[in-house]
């Protein structure tokens, strides 16, 4: 059996830790400066509470870093202290790995870039790390991160753009579903009826579209008959710069990271 210890519990953590917490193989260690809430949430997955970072540290063979990037800073000392030999595992934005390699003082760290989709096993989860890193431990980064959704590695460089179309984009999906819904409620559906229908719709769309070697374009085609309604719905979308929109959602929220970084590295 392995053992991995959080260092926070909030939304991510809590929700990597449920993931993983249906796994027999894994001893879950949960600390958290609110020792309460922190036992309430251990209680909820009957996993560990820890009241003490250092033995929440040293218990561990994974030390999962959830706390909040203005925050990571302050335990720097303590993780370094306690944590040698230790794997960390980061979930804080901004916070590059030669930071955190430096500040820990090893090089077996590892980034993961997920969603809360993490709590339903189905978070979409960039991963990087160092080149130097041991290929077991690679191999170790995606099967953990693969307990709770599908993980892509990518190069540092590119989580900026991951956080644009899948760390911040889940938000984007849930207002479309809910802007999709709402226009069903103006056509005559009850809002409920009208979520689920749309809902469903998205993943029918998902379906279709990972079944198929056709791109977007092409199936949306598919759909549009010639003088039918669909096509009048992509002149409207079309009209509203649905595309530009979305686009422009994308590079605000790489953008506002790009500032997030910038204000860790005078940290």
């Amino acid at each position: 059996m392995e053992k991995i210890s959080f260092i926070g519990c909030g939304n991510m953590g809590y929700a990597i830790a449920k993931a993983l917490s249906t796994d027999p193989n894994w001893e879950i260690t949960l600390y958290s400066p609110n020792e309460q809430k922190t036992k309430e949430k251990a209680l909820a997955l009957s996993v560990k509470a820890e009241d003490d970072i250092t033995k929440a540290i040293k218990s561990a063979d994974y030390i999962v870093l959830a706390v909040k990037p203005q925050i990571l800073p302050s335990l720097y000392e303590t993780l370094r202290l306690w944590g040698k030999d230790k794997t960390f595992i980061s979930i804080a934005a901004g916070i590059s790995l030669a930071t955190l390699e430096d500040a820990l003082a090893t090089k077996k760290v590892i980034r993961y870039m997920p969603n809360l989709a993490a709590s339903e096993k189905a978070s979409v989860t960039a991963i990087t790390y160092s080149e130097e890193l041991d290929e077991a431990l690679k191999t170790k980064a995606y099967q953990i991160a693969s307990a709770f959704g599908s993980a892509f590695y990518l190069p540092e460089s590119q989580f900026k753009a991951f956080i644009g179309i899948s760390g911040s984009a889940i938000a984007y999906v849930f207002e479309f579903l809910h802007a999709l819904a709402l226009g069903g409620t103006k056509a005559g559906i009850a809002y409920p009826t009208s979520l689920a229908i749309a809902t469903d719709t998205l993943n029918s769309a998902v379906a279709l579209e990972k079944a198929s070697k056709a791109n977007p374009i092409e199936l949306m085609s598919k759909v549009c008959s010639a003088g039918g309604t669909t096509i009048d719905g992509i002149e409207a979308l079309a009209e509203g710069k649905f595309d530009s929109t979305v686009i422009n959602a994308v590079m605000a929220a790489v953008n506002k990271n790009i500032l997030l970084e910038k204000a860790q590295e005078k940290k």
